[in-house]
């Protein structure tokens, strides 16, 4: 982070930052006279919000010609990106949510099902701790297992079809917490489960028709879904005020269904001038923002 790179003209800098995928960030270019920037996924709400602070500062400092700033939490009609805008869930903040994580587990009488996302490694780990603190062991696929080892200081307490077999948790699944994706629903087929949390997990929400399946088939098997999340992306009001500390020239709105309900937010409680880009049109920089 922060090392710049060049690459033809440009001189790229990256900046680490906050989203529910560790190692995003946010870019900063230079072309010799103009600066511009990529806010990259963002939230200002997760554990990392002073990463982001920081390179917000620093944005602001370079006075930049252009931001593009993305606008995930635009795309719903829900205040915050939901899962299911049928019947929205509180969104919650990595803390809160493992918090609320550990009262489920103790007031959950036999297995709970975890379905997690896979790149939010921190959350896999905070997972395992809660199952600990819970008295109970955390069964991981083999693929999320990998991750767990490689990319935190915890080892997975147990893997499924290596160190542990259905039949073992079934016994006792009071003990246990177990971790299944979308692709093995058929293993909790009989499997005595309190609950099924679902926690930003594929399939990710409600534009995904798999979506549609996974809370069919679970209805069908009489098994309780739960939705808990934490967005990786900033809160529509969080956006406004990122984009008032970097106070760019010029916001391109980026990442959203909807762009256009960004713009017009920002366009309203900014001073900045937007501009939706339209598609197959190529812009000059110097049309689009000139020099004082």
């Amino acid at each position: 982070y922060e090392q710049p790179i060049t690459i033809g003209d440009l001189t790229v800098t990256g900046f680490h930052s906050d989203h529910d995928e560790p190692g995003v960030m946010a870019l900063l270019v230079d072309d010799g006279s103009r600066r511009y920037a990529h806010s990259g996924d963002v939230r200002l709400n997760g554990p990392h919000a002073e990463r982001v602070h920081a390179w917000a500062k620093r944005f602001n400092q370079e006075k930049l010609s252009l931001f593009m700033l993305e606008g995930t939490s635009f795309s719903f009609d829900t205040a915050a990106p939901v899962e299911d805008q049928d019947h929205p869930s509180i969104p919650l903040t990595e803390m809160s949510l493992q918090k609320q994580f550990q009262t489920v587990l103790a007031e959950s009488p036999t297995l709970v099902v975890i379905n997690p996302y896979i790149r939010n490694y921190e959350r896999l780990a905070g997972f395992q701790a809660s199952a600990h603190t819970a008295g109970r062991q955390l069964v991981w696929e083999p693929d999320d297992a990998a991750v767990l080892t490689t990319m935190t200081d915890q080892k997975p307490d147990a893997i499924l079809g290596q160190t542990i077999s259905l039949t073992d948790i079934a016994r006792d699944p009071q003990h246990y917490v177990l971790q299944n994706s979308f692709d093995h629903l058929e293993r909790l087929t009989d499997m005595p489960i309190t609950t099924y949390i679902h926690s930003n997990g594929e399939p990710l929400g409600d534009y995904d028709p798999r979506f549609a399946q996974l809370k069919d088939w679970l209805e069908a098997h009489h098994i309780p879904l739960q939705f808990m999340n934490a967005s990786g992306h900033a809160s529509r009001e969080d956006l406004i005020t990122l984009a008032k500390e970097v106070n760019p020239r010029t916001i391109v709105p980026w990442h959203s269904f909807h762009p256009e309900r960004e713009a017009e937010a920002l366009d309203a409680q900014t001073n900045a001038a937007v501009v939706l880009p339209e598609r197959d049109l190529y812009y000059d920089f110097d049309e689009l923002n000139e020099e004082e």
